[in-house]
């Protein structure tokens, strides 16, 4: 027979396996969504004459950002992990530079620009 201590230890750990997968299930799914915006930009010649300053398309933190703001079934992207955004764009992204952040608390720090692998 199994203690409480044990049962609610089983638990927690079953909790945190629970967790690492819904992470990762979000971050495949976050990572697909920005695939697309990249896509996207690659294709519409205003966002480039706009944006891209070294000729070429690119997404940010803050893009993730504001994507996952727009899904309901997510919390805000304050409330994650702050490593969270670093797994994002760890697998089958490539650093292009850096420009500087328009969100708030960043207060004009540079923020890197990635495209896909």
């Amino acid at each position: 027979m199994s203690s409480r201590a044990e049962l609610e230890f089983r638990d927690s750990i079953l909790d945190r396996m629970e967790a690492d997968e819904a992470r990762g299930t979000l971050l495949d799914r976050l990572r697909g969504a920005m695939l697309l915006l990249y896509a996207a930009r690659q294709r519409d010649p205003e966002w480039l004459a706009n944006h891209a300053k070294h000729g070429r398309a690119y997404v940010t933190a803050t893009d993730a950002r504001e994507e996952l703001e727009s899904w309901p079934d997510v919390p805000p992207a304050e409330q994650l992990n702050r490593n969270f955004m670093g797994g994002l764009f760890r697998k089958g992204w490539r650093a292009v530079g850096f420009h500087p952040s328009g969100t708030n608390g960043s207060h004009g720090r540079r923020e890197m620009m990635w495209e896909p692998k």
